[in-house]
């Protein structure tokens, strides 16, 4: 919008609203003319006040008496903010001569969607966990998720504040419009800068800093963006500290589009600094239970709080065991499942939400000498917890934090055994202990018996196989003993000692064969005896009848030397196995 030079100029001190506000209209008189100047004013709007030169004829229409060249006026009108969003409307006016007027245009939009501030917790993980905008603390560049008024207590951190203007053209649809010379002014805690852009000046004092920033123009985007970086010390933020950020007063020219300009008075937040570590866990035992004199399985609740007043997230709670417990668990997990360390996980835990677990420890307690006879306490286990903070949550990489906390809380109760008890768990230890020795002591006899009964076979066998070859000599006996009868003038007395010899042998076989093994060791040894007589006189006969010339016995009477050596090797073999001890 182009003004002509002979124009009656209107303009606002503020264009837009959203709920209820005053604007003030300033009327100036540029041309050389006297003009008498009409002003309807529109619906959702009414006149409320005016000056000398401009009167209320009533609270649709309003007239201003101007004089040529200096005739200025004001007026002001209220609006009602029952227009829908986005809505644009003009006040328009008429002369009563040829001089024109300018048009105002008042948009109903939210303060945020023309200057908000974004704030980044760190630097490059795109972790905007806070944003002023609509005025719902909401977070996140999509602005899709519950905003953080919190920051760690005692951590080292950066903050980008991103103070964000946004060109109002396209509502007014003009897409070349320009709006110029946006400034503001906002305080901050007295922090290190690491960056700004905007800044055209800086103020500092004791507690704070004072920065005004101007932006010459925003028209060739719908946004520019003012910012300031800050670094905090770890030692500097303290559990309850305030960290406020004032911004304020400001003020951007939209004259060549809108007739005015867009201000906006406060865009102001505030940070808690709170603790990082905000689980505290406290565990009893319901009235009344023992945990003493032997008993092993103890139930306890566990009550787990975020005592913070942040919300964390992906929290994963790592109970251990009390001291001297074997595991723990719930009741349904302990066969099997039950560890030394049961695990919790939830999506979301508020502020000042509570978690209530009963967990089964089992205890060890068998020995006296292996807990304290005094109370039990938890303070020498303590949980682990891992979670996300909500500063956090937003970020591309969130950083987990990590919580090492301590158990409060005391039982008054002590699990010493008596000694009535441990004597009796003594007792079933000893038996216990005996029945596994005489498993053992079974197992290496069943061993043994199994070897000595393979030695037996063995021995059967063999004791068969004697058998089998006494029968063999029996058959042979009658063959051998005619034999002997058949040599030449053989003396009886030899036949008689062979012949007694194998009777001796027989019975032998007989008693063997009852299992009277030293009887028929008795009966081979007199056998023996016999045969070797025999063999002497046989010697003797035959030298003497070699001597004498006498004829000697039939060719290769060798072979009754053979039988009778054989005999007695054989029966020497029997008396060896005989005697053979058992195993």
């Amino acid at each position: 919008m182009v003004l002509a030079q002979q124009v009656i100029k209107q303009r606002a001190d503020k264009l837009n609203y959203f709920t209820g506000s005053n604007h003030i209209v300033y009327v100036q008189n540029t041309g050389t003319n006297n003009t008498y100047l009409n002003i309807t004013i529109p619906i959702g709007f009414v006149a409320s006040s005016s000056s000398s030169q401009c009167g209320l004829r009533n609270a649709s229409l309003v007239e201003c008496n101007l004089t040529a060249s200096t005739g200025n006026g004001t007026y002001t009108v209220f609006s009602n903010g029952t227009l829908n969003e986005y809505t644009i409307t003009n006040l328009t006016c008429r002369t009563n001569n040829t001089q024109t007027c300018n048009g105002v245009a008042f948009v109903r939009i939210h303060p945020s969607e023309i200057w908000h501030t974004l704030v980044e917790f760190g630097r490059g993980r795109g972790n905007y966990f806070f944003d002023t905008t609509q005025g719902l603390n909401k977070s996140g560049s999509g602005r899709s998720a519950e905003g953080c008024t919190f920051l760690p207590n005692e951590t080292l951190f950066e903050l980008n504040f991103l103070h964000k203007v946004q060109n109002p053209r396209q509502y007014y649809g003009v897409p070349t419009g320009k709006m110029e010379n946006a400034t503001f002014t906002c305080v901050y805690p007295n922090r290190t800068f690491v960056r700004f852009h905007f800044a055209a000046s800086i103020e500092r004092t004791s507690q704070f800093t004072n920065i005004t920033y101007t932006i010459p123009e925003i028209s060739t985007s719908f946004e520019r963006t003012a910012f300031l970086g800050m670094d905090f010390d770890s030692i500097e933020q303290k559990t309850g500290d305030q960290l406020p950020i004032t911004c304020s007063n400001f003020v951007a020219d939209f004259t060549t589009v809108g007739g005015g300009n867009f201000t906006i008075t406060n865009d102001s937040f505030q940070f808690a600094v709170r603790s990082r570590n905000p689980f505290v866990i406290n565990a009893s035992v319901a009235p009344g239970t023992s945990i003493g004199n032997g008993t092993q399985e103890v139930l306890i609740t566990y009550n787990i709080t975020n005592k913070e007043l942040h919300t964390v997230e992906n929290v994963e709670i790592e109970l251990p065991a009390p001291a001297n417990a074997q595991f723990i668990g719930l009741r349904g997990e302990l066969f099997g499942v039950g560890t030394e360390m049961y695990r919790i996980e939830k999506n979301t835990f508020l502020a000042g939400e509570s978690h209530v677990i009963s967990l089964l420890a089992r205890f060890e307690t068998n020995s006296s000498l292996a807990i304290d006879p005094g109370n039990f306490s938890f303070s020498r286990t303590a949980a682990n917890i891992r979670f996300i903070p909500c500063w956090e949550a937003q970020g591309y990489n969130p950083q987990e934090y990590v919580q090492l906390v301590g158990i409060g809380g005391t039982i008054n109760s002590n699990l010493s055994v008596a000694s009535s008890v441990t004597s009796i768990f003594g007792r079933i230890n000893e038996i216990f202990n005996l029945v596994v020795s005489i498993n053992n002591t079974v197992s290496n006899t069943n061993s043994v018996v199994n070897s000595i009964q393979t030695t037996v076979n063995n021995i059967n066998s063999t004791v068969n196989a004697i058998l089998d070859n006494v029968t063999l000599i029996k058959a042979n006996t009658e063959s051998i003993l005619d034999r002997i009868v058949s040599m030449q003038e053989f003396d009886e007395e030899i036949v008689f000692l062979v012949t007694d010899a194998f009777g001796l042998q027989q019975q032998a076989r007989q008693e063997l064969a009852g299992g009277n093994s030293d009887s028929a060791i008795q009966r081979l040894r007199e056998a023996n005896h016999r045969l070797e007589e025999a063999a002497a006189k046989m010697v003797v006969q035959q030298t003497a009848l070699t001597t004498q010339g006498q004829p000697t016995a039939p060719a290769d009477d060798s072979w009754v030397m053979t039988t009778v050596l054989l005999i007695a090797i054989f029966s020497a073999g029997i008396f060896i196995i005989a005697k053979r001890p058992e195993k």
